[in-house]
């Protein structure tokens, strides 16, 4: 089988499982999008608890602890203490 296509396959059987996660456990989103609510409010830079907390969430929901962070919040892995300018974001991709 085609490599893109395998990884095609495995991508939309893994959004199908979290998606019917949070179909049977709406609280789940909910409690996320409270959490976001509350820094939005607060407007503080993430910091690499709050991201350790999406990836622990991430990985419930998920049911797989292979949590691959991108974007700008992955720079807290490597740089837990970096300057609060490469920070400045409520969301991380997970």
């Amino acid at each position: 089988m085609d490599p893109h296509r395998l990884a095609e396959e495995r991508s939309i059987a893994y959004h199908r499982v979290i998606a019917g996660r949070l179909r049977d456990r709406p609280e789940i989103l909910d409690n996320a999008r409270r959490r976001v609510q509350e820094w939005l409010a607060a407007r503080d830079a993430m910091t690499r608890e709050q991201l350790e907390h999406l990836i622990r969430a991430a990985a419930v929901i998920a049911a797989d602890d292979s949590i691959v962070v991108i974007g700008s919040q992955a720079i807290l892995g490597q740089f837990p203490d970096a300057p609060e300018p490469m920070r400045l974001s409520v969301e991380a991709d997970l």
